[in-house]
């Protein structure tokens, strides 16, 4: 938590020193890009190396890393307002269970809760969800989508090759919750965070 500590001190150490400019982490920590809403609760934005979250209704910042590995899994968290920081190392991959203990412990911490209203799904024909089918492609993960015609939404189908060529596949049920956003399912009947599909100019 050391680096941590030194990004809600503007990169000072705790006992002394300095290795960034308050300058150069209020950079790092500036919105630099805001990525597509596929929350009820948050408005996201990319820094420099972090993730940063604001909460729509009380203006609440969360600035944050994640990451997933060959079986590691790992989150840091910081609020800044209120100077508070944690992370959480999991040797292991179960989906929802990182989230849920960041959840908690944000939760224990600055008694704010995370967790997404439940969603209002829209109804959509299969027409309509014919269009997200096929083949795509995010932070060099590879993902197919078919259509589900008896449950009426799109079932995705995750395949991702690591660099030794294992191939992880898991599927999951789509459903969709209206401009492009869908909420994803484990076969368990896991909530996932909310995906949502990009189309260039040509699709």
């Amino acid at each position: 938590l050391s680096f941590a500590r030194a990004h809600l001190g503007l990169g000072n150490f705790s006992c002394g020193g300095s290795w960034l400019s308050p300058n150069s982490v209020k950079l790092m920590q500036q919105q630099s890009f805001l990525l597509p809403s596929v929350s009820e609760r948050f408005d996201w934005h990319w820094g420099l190396g972090w993730s940063l979250r604001s909460c729509k209704k009380t203006g609440m910042s969360m600035v944050e890393h994640s990451g997933i590995t060959l079986g590691q899994n790992a989150i840091l968290r910081l609020f800044p307002d209120q100077n508070i920081a944690f992370a959480v190392l999991l040797n292991g991959i179960k989906p929802g269970a990182l989230d849920a203990i960041a959840a908690d412990l944000t939760r224990e911490l600055i008694q704010f809760d995370c967790d997404e209203p439940e969603p209002l799904p829209v109804k959509c024909s299969t027409s309509k969800l014919a269009c997200y089918t096929g083949s795509y492609e995010s932070f060099g993960s590879h993902y197919q989508v078919a259509l589900d015609e008896e449950a009426e939404s799109a079932t995705l189908l995750l395949q991702e090759v690591d660099k030794v060529g294992v191939v992880s596949t898991r599927e999951l049920t789509l459903t969709p919750l209206g401009n492009h956003v869908f909420m994803p399912t484990t076969m368990q009947g896991l909530r996932l965070h909310n995906v949502v599909f990009m189309f260039d100019k040509n699709s």
